[in-house]
């Protein structure tokens, strides 16, 4: 199965809020990139895709906290059906969420939902 998700946009920042507000990761991501600013001195960082992966880590985690939010919004981002999620094989899951983790600007993205809930 061929996974591609489509650019995240503003109106994601709200579903993933619920996604981390409900799993209670807020501050495990905070701290992720918290150690990322200190080590590097800037406030203002690219999050590199090691620790979008760490992202999908925490979220996978954490998953069960947040299913109908979590099936809702993957399947928005990657067009593919609720119903189809739901019934991926262990090994498709995994897939899924590793390329959650690698989309491109999912670990800045992250970085600013979290930093709304603050």
């Amino acid at each position: 199965m061929d996974i591609k998700f489509r650019k995240l946009k503003f109106q994601d920042v709200f579903a993933m809020s619920r996604i981390i507000k409900k799993t209670g990761i807020k501050e495990e991501i905070k701290g992720l990139f918290q150690e990322k600013t200190e080590k590097s001195g800037k406030d203002n960082i690219e999050i590199s895709q090691d620790q979008g992966l760490q992202l999908a880590v925490i979220l996978f985690e954490n998953i069960y906290r947040a299913e109908d939010e979590i099936y809702d919004f993957i399947s928005d981002l990657s067009e593919i059906k609720r119903e189809v999620i739901i019934e991926m094989s262990f090994e498709e899951t995994i897939k899924l969420l590793s390329s959650f983790g690698k989309m491109e600007g999912i670990g800045n993205f992250f970085k600013s939902a979290s930093k709304l809930m603050q």
